[in-house]
Parts: structure tokens; sequence; C-alpha cells
């Protein structure tokens, strides 16, 4: 016998989504929730060892494998954390367009390595970084004929509105929201039930191992073939 058989990559628009609260700049071993202006990184850029660049590496090996997919991705990153004049001088924005979406990989790691030798410091506005992640996802930068997901990263709980309404906005304008959390301190369960109002998969992290995995998973997941 024989059999015809079509199949086609789908091309997919990607948005990072992730959290730059203080507490990512501690430890990935620390089990603190939350970090005070007298810790004594609280002023600096994210150290070696920390949440932030355990997160910077992970990225990175997620962009790797993006770039050995037959399909074209693009990607584009937006962090978010909270409205405020530090007391390093430093003044944060709630949420920012690091990176819009792209398919120079190359881009998107510089968006990242900025954020990773800067100061900033905030809370957890989860709701502000999906509210700017669908915006990028459903306007003029996305393509129409590409699937839509969102990867949101969180080490701890929201600190402003619920984005459990934002999150099923996304889900009805056709974009998957898988959510990771990371370490002792993240609320599994909110994270849990974001991914499921955005029909997508939560991933938990205890350590940066277990992040490189969980970002390799999901770019092995992007190159979806339809048959």
């Amino acid at each position: 016998p024989e059999f015809d058989v079509v199949a086609a990559f789908v091309d997919v628009d990607i948005c990072l989504v992730l959290d730059r609260s203080s507490s990512m700049k501690l430890d990935v071993t620390d089990p603190a929730t939350g970090m005070g202006s007298s810790h004594p990184n609280y002023c600096l850029p994210p150290q070696p060892g920390s949440r932030w660049i355990a997160l910077d590496q992970a990225v990175n090996e997620f962009l790797n494998e993006i770039g050995l997919t037959i399909g074209t991705e693009r990607v584009g990153v937006v962090t978010f954390g909270s409205d405020f004049i530090s007391s390093c001088g430093e003044s944060n924005q709630k949420v920012a367009l690091d990176q819009d979406l792209t398919s120079d990989m190359a881009l998107v790691q510089f968006a990242m390595n900025t954020r990773s030798t800067t100061v900033w410091n905030g809370n957890t506005d989860i709701e502000a970084g999906v509210n700017m992640a669908r915006q990028v996802l459903t306007g003029p930068s996305s393509r129409p004929l590409a699937d839509k997901t969102m990867i949101l990263l969180s080490d701890g709980s929201y600190t402003a509105a619920n984005p459990t309404s934002e999150i099923t906005l996304a889900a009805s304008q056709n974009i998957v929201v898988h959510t990771i959390s990371f370490g002792t301190g993240a609320n599994q369960a909110d994270m849990a039930a974001f991914a499921a109002a955005g029909g997508g998969s939560h991933y938990h992290a205890d350590t940066a191992t277990d992040f490189n995995a969980i970002f390799r998973k999901l770019a092995a997941s992007i190159s979806i073939i339809v048959k």
C-alpha cells in the first residue's frame, strides 16, 4: 500500500514574559521571597548565581534550540516589575517591551544581556506583563498566520491585579499561555491556574538545571508538524 502524507511546519510567534522583581536578584538557593533595600545586592545588577542570571542562561538555551527548528519562529521579550523610584536612585517601570518580535535571536540575547547588566528592582505586576505581551502577539509585529505562544515566568506571587482575566482574554485571541514558577517562594498553585486559563502547561523549577531542561522542552515543542 501507498500513502500520501502532507507535512507542514507551523510558524510561531513567541513572547517571553519575565519577572524582574527584586527577588529575581536573590541567589537561586536562597529561600527568601523578597529582597529588601538593605540587601547588599539591592543596588547592583543581578550577580552570578542569582535567579535572573539562571533565567538568562536558560533563555539562551531556549534560543539555541529554537535556532535548530525548521519553522520560522519570532521571539519577543517583555519584563515586568512595578512603578517606583528605588533607594538606589533608579526609576523602575512596571512593564517594558525589552525586545519586539524578531527572528534575529542575537537581538533577543542582547535584550536579556542588557537586563543582566543593569540595576532594577520592584514588585510583581504579572497582569501588566501579560497585558503587554498580549498586545505584542496581536499587534502589527505579529504574523496573522503564525501560532501565538506566551511563556510567563515568575518566582513569586502577583502584587497588583489578578492576571487571570488578561490570560483568559489572551486565550480567546488564540494565544497559548505556558507558565514557569521558579524557586521555593513561587506560587505554584496560581501559576498552574494561569496556565490552565491560557490553555497551556505549567512547569516548576527549583534549580538552574531544572530551568534549562524546561526551556529546552518548551523549545522542542514549538516546532509543530501537522499531517
